[in-house]
Parts: C-alpha cells; structure tokens; sequence
C-alpha cells in the first residue's frame, strides 16, 4: 500500500546534500535480515565522496526496492539450483556505487535471469510483473524517485548477471 501510495506523490522534499554511501549502507541494512533469511548474502562497495542533491529517504526506498527484486532473484535461483531443496551455500546479490562520466551509478547485481521478455518493454511501468504475488510498483517507484532526482533507471544482462542501474547526476 505504501508503494502504492508513493506513486504519483508530488510532495516537495527539501532537497539536500546526500551523501550516497550512506543511502547505499541505510538501505543495505534494512534488507539484510530478509536477505539473511532466505540465505542470500548482499555484498556492497562504493567510492568516497559519493554526494548528489537530493532526498536522503527517497533514495533509501529507491535502493531498498532494486535489492528486495534483487534479493526475491537470487533466492529463487538458489532454491531452483538445488531442485526445490534448501542447500546451506548463499547466493550473492551485489551493490555498488561507481563515479560515470555524468555522476554516479548505483548497481545491484543478482544471479536472476532477468525479467521475462513479454515483461520486459513495460517493466518500470506501475502494476507490470511476472513474479506471483507481485504487485509491479517497486521499479516504478525506484523510476519515478530517480528521475525525481533527474536521474534514471535501467536494467541489463551482462555474462549470467542481472544488473539494475540507477544513474544520479553528481551535485
């Protein structure tokens, strides 16, 4: 309800200096316990000085909600690896924060095959998911807070990765 809520919220924030490896920590450690429980590890790096105008709390939920589909991939395709059954090794969903030529990336990477390809054209839009018992608002709130921040969101496969980029002009 509160994605739901969130989406096509206009309310002025107070835009502010951020500093990104704090939304990258902040984030990392609201998903953590769910991440721990359904044994998948989430591994984070990001440069220094990694700082954007911006909303702080925007950007946690934009981050929190790229790892919860990153985090639901990687404990599917652990699950899947083992034919249904546990196993005792974690899968690795990774977060990085990089400087691009125009400001920076914020990646999560996951094990995931990626989206379904009849998903995969409307896949930011509100209600569009292929996961049962989804409700397709994650990507779009993670969308809407980037460009919020005149940024964007992206999605790619690379090797045997899925990566979910966001890219935020620096300050």
């Amino acid at each position: 309800i509160q994605r739901f809520l969130t989406l096509g919220k206009t309310v002025p924030r107070e835009r502010r200096l951020v500093d990104l490896a704090e939304v990258i920590q902040e984030a990392t450690a609201l998903v953590e316990p769910t991440a721990a429980h359904v044994g998948v590890e989430i591994t984070r790096t990001s440069a220094s000085d990694m700082i954007v105008t911006g909303d702080h709390e925007s950007l946690v939920q934009m981050l929190v909600n790229l790892l919860v589909n990153g985090v639901e991939a990687a404990a599917k395709q652990r699950v899947g690896a083992a034919g249904g059954v546990a196993v005792a090794t974690l899968t690795q969903v990774r977060l990085t924060g990089s400087r691009t030529a125009g400001g920076w990336e914020l990646a999560v990477v996951d094990p995931g095959p990626g989206p379904a390809a009849a998903i995969a054209p409307r896949l930011f839009q509100p209600f569009a998911t292929d996961k049962p018992g989804g409700t397709g608002l994650g990507l779009a709130v993670s969308k809407q807070i980037a460009e919020d921040h005149s940024g964007r969101v992206r999605w790619e496969r690379r090797g045997e990765q899925t990566w979910f980029i966001a890219l935020l002009p620096a300050r």
